[in-house]
């Protein structure tokens, strides 16, 4: 639910896109589930993208730091690609 607000407050005041895909995929762990959020808002430099997973959990990006520590606390791994103007995947 974290990573869909995010989107949500990402998107222009009218318009935009978000879009969720699940699948299940086997790699070298296994069967896993890959859970993937997308929107076509703002977007963000990596660098502050990078930034965010650096701080700690108290500030403003505490809730992309807490998915990924749930997510990695569970043996998953997470990722955030952006580039501003072209909106963001997680």
């Amino acid at each position: 639910s974290e990573l869909v607000r995010n989107a949500l407050d990402a998107l222009p005041e009218r318009g935009g896109r978000i879009g969720l895909r699940s699948r299940l995929s086997n790699n070298d762990k296994g069967e896993v589930l890959l859970i993937e959020v997308a929107d076509d808002g703002s977007g963000a430099r990596q660098s502050l993208i990078d930034q965010a997973f650096e701080r700690d959990l108290t500030e403003e990006y505490s809730g992309i730091s807490l998915v990924r520590a749930i997510i990695e606390q569970h043996g998953g791994n997470f990722s955030v690609e952006s580039e501003p103007g072209e909106g963001t995947y997680a």
